[in-house]
């Protein structure tokens, strides 16, 4: 997974939160998390994605808080 390149999560009504290890897949440059009804928060270790160039977060309406370092 540390070669991914790009990740997709969309349109779940299961998905709450992703998970902590999330920050490890160091080659993500592109995450897209959109349109999960369910989604309430996100891991402190997307802030170790140090690739990442896009970020979508967008349609989530349960999700409140970004993690403090994103921004």
């Amino acid at each position: 997974l540390g070669r991914l390149t790009e990740l997709r999560m969309m349109y779940s009504s299961h998905l709450r939160e992703l998970p902590e290890n999330i920050g490890r897949m160091q080659g993500l440059r592109s995450l897209e998390v959109t349109s999960n009804s369910k989604l309430e928060q996100l891991p402190g270790s997307l802030t170790q994605l140090h690739r990442l160039k896009r970020l979508n977060l967008s349609s989530n309406r349960r999700l409140a808080h970004l993690p403090e370092d994103i921004g």
